[in-house]
C-alpha cells in the first residue's frame, strides 16, 4: 500500500465581492456512494479545515484537507490497490485531539474493513500503518455471506465508545464496537435481521450520532429494485437500549440483531406512494429524529409525456420514474412525514438501447445534521440536476428555496452536509458533478464544494 501517492496545493476560488458564495472544485476525479458516512468532516483545531473523502475513476482512495486561514488545499492518495467503484468510498472520525481516522472497504469484497489513523493532529501527509478490520463473525455465522461493504463509524461519548457499521455477514447491516479508541474492537453482530425470504436480503441503513440520544437509526427492507415493497423504518440507541422514538424498548446489545417490525414504520413502502430508499437521519435541536428519504411512485411504468413538477419546471419528456423527496421528523408523539418535491427520474447516463440497472438511484438529498431543518437536494431542472438548499421552520410543511448551482453543464448530484460545520462555517456542503456516469464503475466526476468568503 502506498501512504503518499500524490501531494498538491491549490488555492480555492473566491468571488471578488463580500458575502456570497461560488461552487469551486475540490477535485477533478472523485465520486461516493451515499451509504458510507461521514464524508467530509470539518474540525477547528491549531488549524480550521474541512476534510473529504472520495475514490476516484481509476479506484485511488483519497482525502482531501481544506485550511480555510490559508485557503491551501492538499490532497492525498492512499490506497490504490481497488478497482473502480464509487462504493469504496471512505469514512471520517476525528478524534479530540484531532487524530484523523479513515475506514474503508471494497463493494461486496471479500478484502476487511481497512482502518488508517493520521501519525499527527490535523495532518493527512503522514499514516500509520493500516489496522486490518476482519470483524464479520465467520465463527458463529459460517453459513451466510462473509463480504464487506459500505463503512459508518460513530463516536458515543456516553460510553467513551466507537461504534462501526458495515454491510456484511449475509450482506446485513453489521456493528462492531471499540471500547479503547479504536485500537481493539470486538466480533462483529448482525444488527437488522429481516425475514430472509430470498438469499443476501440487505437492508440499507443510515446511522447518526446526537447530542441528546447516543445514535440514530434509519433502514428499508432491502433495495427497492429486488422488493415488492420497501418501507422506511427508524430505532435509536440511547443510553445501552434500543428502542422506538416514543422510548418502547426494542433490544440491547446482547440481545441483538434487531427487527424491523419492533421498530417504527416512518414510510409504508407498499402502498400507492411507491418504495422508497432512504438518504439521510439527525437529531434536531430538540433531540428529535429527522429522515429524508425517496420514493418511487411508478417504479415500472412509462410517461412519455411532457409534464411539470410541484415547483412547475419542466421535466424530461422520457421520464420511467417519479423520484419523490420526502421530509419525516419525529414530533408530539408522532412521525409527521410531508413529500418535498418531485425531484425527476434517476441521474445515471443510461446507454442508448439499454434498460437501466440502477433506476432508484435518485441524485440525492441529505441533512445538515447541525441544523437538520435544512435540506441540500439536487434535483432536475432544465434537463439538468441542479443543487439547491431547502429550509423550513415548520417541519417541511412550506419551505425556502435557494439555489445553489444553475445553468450547469453536467449533473450535480449526490451532495453531503459537511459534519461539524456550524452557522458561518466557510464550507456547509460538497457533491459530485458529473461529466459522465453510467454506473458506479464507469463515471467521471468531480467533487464540488460551495465555499463562502
Amino acid at each position: 500500500m502506498k501512504r503518499l501517492v500524490f501531494l498538491g496545493f491549490i488555492l480555492l476560488v473566491f468571488l471578488s465581492c463580500k458575502d456570497v458564495s461560488k461552487p469551486v472544485i475540490i477535485s477533478e476525479d472523485g465520486a461516493w456512494c451515499w451509504f458510507s458516512d461521514p464524508r467530509a468532516v470539518y474540525f477547528q483545531g491549531e488549524k480550521s479545515q474541512t476534510y473529504v473523502t472520495w475514490v476516484t475513476s481509476q479506484g485511488v482512495i483519497q482525502i482531501g484537507a481544506f485550511n480555510h486561514r490559508t485557503n491551501e488545499h492538499e490532497i492525498v492518495s492512499l490506497d490504490s490497490s481497488l478497482k473502480p467503484d464509487d462504493h469504496n468510498n471512505p469514512a471520517i472520525l476525528i478524534s479530540e485531539e484531532g487524530k484523523i481516522l479513515l475506514f474503508y472497504t471494497g463493494h461486496a469484497s471479500r478484502m476487511p474493513i481497512q482502518l488508517l489513523v493520521s501519525k499527527n493532529p490535523e495532518d493527512i501527509s503522514e499514516w500509520k500503518e493500516p489496522i486490518v478490520l476482519d470483524l464479520n463473525d465467520k465463527e458463529g455465522c459460517p453459513q451466510y455471506s462473509q463480504t464487506y461493504t459500505y463503512v459508518n463509524p460513530v463516536y458515543v461519548e456516553r460510553e467513551a465508545a466507537m461504534y462501526l457499521y458495515w454491510r456484511g455477514v449475509d450482506f446485513k447491516p453489521n456493528v462492531s464496537r471499540s471500547l479503547n479508541e479504536g485500537k481493539d474492537w470486538e466480533v462483529g453482530k448482525i444488527f437488522i435481521l429481516p425475514d430472509r425470504i430470498y438469499k443476501d436480503r440487505r437492508p440499507y441503513l443510515k446511522v447518526s450520532g446526537g447530542t441528546q440520544v447516543d445514535m440514530h437509526y434509519a433502514f428499508t427492507d432491502g433495495h427497492p429494485r429486488n422488493e415488492e415493497s420497501n418501507s422506511i423504518y427508524y430505532c435509536q440507541y440511547n443510553d445501552g437500549v434500543y428502542q422506538t422514538a416514543n422510548g418502547e424498548y426494542i433490544s440491547d446489545w446482547d440481545n441483538l440483531p434487531i427487527s424491523p417490525v419492533k421498530c417504527d414504520r416512518v414510510f409504508d413502502g407498499g402502498g400507492e406512494k411507491g418504495k422508497a430508499w432512504i438518504w439521510d437521519v439527525a437529531e434536531n435541536k430538540k433531540g428529535n429524529p429527522v429522515i429524508v428519504f425517496a420514493a418511487f411512485p411508478n417504479d415500472d411504468k412509462v410517461n412519455t409525456a411532457p409534464y411539470r413538477d410541484s415547483v412547475g419546471n419542466v421535466l424530461r419528456s422520457d421520464m420511467i420514474e417519479n423520484h419523490i423527496y420526502y421530509y419525516a421528523c419525529w414530533n408530539k408523539g408522532k412521525w409527521v412525514v410531508n413529500e418535498m418535491v418531485n425531484s425527476g427520474k434517476w441521474f445515471p447516463m443510461t446507454e442508448e438501447g439499454e434498460n437501466e440497472y440502477e433506476s432508484n438511484y435518485s441524485a440525492g438529498l441529505v441533512l445538515d445534521h447541525e441544523d437538520p431543518s435544512v435540506v441540500y437536494l439536487s434535483r432536475l431542472v432544465n434537463g439538468t440536476f441542479e443543487l439547491e438548499k431547502w429550509e423550513t421552520k415548520n417541519l417541511g410543511q412550506t419551505w425556502n428555496v435557494t439555489s445553489i448551482t444553475s445553468d450547469s453543464s453536467f449533473d450535480n448530484v449526490r451532495p453531503t452536509a459537511v459534519r461539524g460545520a456550524e452557522k458561518g462555517n466557510p464550507m456547509q456542503v460538497v457533491w459530485m458533478n458529473n461529466e459522465h456516469y453510467i454506473s458506479y464503475r464507469r463515471f467521471r466526476s468531480s467533487i464540488m464544494g460551495l465555499q463562502v468568503k
